[in-house]
């Protein structure tokens, strides 16, 4: 239509399509497009003279912005677009006077004033946003929970898929994986149902959703599915979408190939990372900062390096690269950028043995994680403290931190945290204390943990089974009492008893109903 010249048409498609526009393609072209608008037309509608002024506050430009409220506050009927003004004040003060609290009172004007429609929408998406950044994770949830009904009140799939991977993420940061696979899988559905108005977006929404549950996946250790997740999208050409959901995918396979065990697959992911990086760097609209895209990068290479326990490879990093970088983590403005690459300094002291200096970054982290109310992440920071503890020697210290770890990552499956400890002979040993408690859930949690790790954590029987013992472990599993037993085996009273006492020991019970439950978990042949 704006290659037609009809700029009528172009004016109308734009109120109805901005808001994608914005988030999710170019930004810069739809400003281009608004600029060559004939004065005469962006004032016939004040709303495109708004989107202009949004998409100048995302380039930066103040006096531009400043130009486009003059004209917003001289309409003639001006007291008809006080919500579309409300909005304008909002994005001043977010995009340059970074004052959340009056962004939330502009927003809060604009929502008395909008009708129920995409800006309405637009305007609690952003009250969301800055409720985070004053640490208000629960009144940001109210928020988007609020666009959701809204958009589907008003039958908007776009917005509402926006709220939902907003929800998503902020329910993967709070360790809520459940909610997480619930609300993806409820995103999908309205992909499938909506693919065609959503266009682009259903891609981009798709990937972004596929990243969410594949990072649930990791944390589950189920790692062959998260391949096959993630494989799925990542098979679309990466120039189809948004590059920089492109690049965190490879980034994510990265780290999948090295849980495979496979570090040429994982230094492909990487390659592949660095190429679409390059391309990442000209779009201004993901980062102003060609440094914090290297911090990131590097920063994930560092962390496979450093959780596989690579020593030599991570003391390479450590002198070509974060000697220079490991203090400018958090110099950088952008708080979710340092927050991605934040512990990493810690590990790196962990790998140079300067074990203070690491106890003291991790603090600072977890104090940073926790305002953010990133629980997953305040979990394998509590994780790498128990590793730096023990590396220190200091067991007890570092039984606490571990056992307060297992804690937090039961409930949900996440066994990814606690490998980052690596803690074998204590993960081991705590594994043997919770059998014998009968604590088979936290024993299998550890088990799990270890296994992620391709460990070889310990198994039941502790020692293995005599033939006569394994003899006697199979009459109980198939319900025998010691006198039918004695009658089976055509031995002694007292030897059944002795010989069932051995296979009690060896499975670490003196229930019956637990030691059944074991031979059939840890013993196949028995069964």
């Amino acid at each position: 239509a704006h290659a037609s010249g009809d700029l009528a048409l172009t004016a109308r498609y734009a109120l109805e399509t901005w808001k994608q526009i914005i988030l999710f393609s170019d930004l810069f072209k739809f400003r281009e497009w608004l600029a060559q608008y004939p004065p005469g037309l962006v004032d016939e509608q004040p709303r495109l003279r708004l989107f202009l002024l949004m998409a100048d506050a995302m380039n930066w430009d103040r006096p531009a912005v400043d130009a486009h409220l003059q004209k917003l506050l001289a309409l003639p009927d001006v007291e008809r677009w006080q919500g579309e003004i409300a909005m304008a004040h909002a994005y001043i003060v977010w995009k340059f006077d970074k004052d959340e609290l009056a962004c939330i009172g502009y927003l809060n004007a604009a929502l008395d004033c909008l009708p129920h429609d995409s800006l309405y929408i637009h305007a609690l998406h952003l009250k969301s946003m800055q409720c985070e950044s004053l640490y208000q994770p629960v009144e940001a949830e109210a928020v988007l929970e609020e666009q959701y009904r809204i958009a589907n009140e008003i039958d908007s799939p776009s917005a509402a898929l926006q709220a939902l991977n907003s929800l998503i993420y902020m329910r993967y940061n709070k360790g809520q994986f459940d909610d997480v696979m619930t609300l993806s899988m409820q995103a999908c559905r309205l992909i499938v149902t909506h693919e065609g108005p959503l266009g682009q977006l259903a891609l981009d929404a798709e990937r972004a959703i596929c990243r969410q549950r594949t990072k649930v996946l990791i944390h589950r250790g189920e790692i062959a599915e998260a391949d096959e997740t993630i494989k799925t999208t990542l098979s679309y050409p990466p120039e189809q979408g948004n590059p920089h959901l492109v690049w965190r995918m490879y980034n994510q396979m990265a780290e999948i190939k090295a849980l495979q065990n496979d570090f040429a697959g994982m230094e492909r992911m990487l390659e592949s990372a660095q190429i679409l990086h390059g391309t990442i760097n000209k779009i201004k609209i993901y980062t102003n900062n060609r440094q914090e895209m290297d911090v990131l990068m590097e920063s994930l290479r560092a962390r496979i390096l450093l959780r596989w326990h690579d020593a030599a490879a991570a003391r390479r990093w450590l002198a070509i690269y974060a000697h220079e970088s490991v203090q400018k983590f958090f110099l950088l403005e952008e708080a979710p950028i340092v927050m991605q690459s934040a512990h990493v300094t810690a590990q790196a002291y962990i790998v140079l043995g300067d074990i203070p200096a690491a106890l003291t970054e991790l603090e600072r982290v977890q104090t940073e994680y926790t305002k953010w109310n990133m629980q997953t992440e305040v979990t394998q920071v509590q994780a790498l403290r128990a590793l730096a503890y023990s590396i220190q020697g200091n067991e007890s210290a570092a039984c606490a931190a571990l056992d307060e770890t297992l804690e937090r990552t039961l409930e949900c499956g996440n066994v990814y945290a606690l490998s980052l400890a690596g803690l074998f002979p204590l993960l081991r040993k705590r594994i043997v204390e919770f059998w014998k408690a009968g604590d088979d859930a936290r024993a299998d949690h550890l088990r799990r943990a270890i296994h992620l790790l391709h460990e070889e954590a310990p198994s039941l029987p502790l020692s293995p089974f005599t033939p006569a013992e394994e003899s006697v472990a199979k009459l109980t599993v198939q319900g025998f009492n010691a006198t039918d037993i004695m009658e089976q085996t055509g031995t002694s009273l007292s030897n059944v008893r002795h010989r069932t006492h051995s296979v009690y020991a060896k499975m670490l019970t003196h229930n019956r109903e637990k030691l059944l439950e074991r031979l059939r978990k840890f013993v196949p042949n028995i069964v």
